[in-house]
């Protein structure tokens, strides 16, 4: 019998239209939820082993972002804590982050 991987997900990686914004927004939530910088300015890495990568490839088409079109529609992330789940809400508008 296999032996049962410790995490359901390896790693993210998101294309972004403008990397130094993403890396400030990303970095502070993803700081916010104990995940720890991998690469400065690229990559953030769980404490479960999980990694998230932020990059603009020369290779991608920037357009209007629309979240009706196909493609990933939004990331949940979790944590155990209530209190800090209610901070992360009241500072996320700080940090580039708008509630849906």
């Amino acid at each position: 019998m296999s032996e049962q991987p410790s995490r359901a997900l390896h790693h993210l990686d998101l294309w972004v239209g403008d990397l130094e914004r993403a890396v400030d927004e990303w970095g502070w939530l993803l700081g916010e939820l104990g995940w720890e910088i991998d690469l400065p300015g690229t990559s953030w890495c769980h404490p479960d082993g999980t990694y998230l990568f932020v990059e603009h490839s020369p290779d991608q088409h920037d357009a209007a972002y629309d979240r009706m079109r196909a493609g990933v529609n939004h990331l949940a992330l979790c944590t155990d804590s209530r209190a800090l789940l209610d901070r992360i809400r009241a500072e996320s508008t700080a940090h580039g982050w708008h509630e849906m």
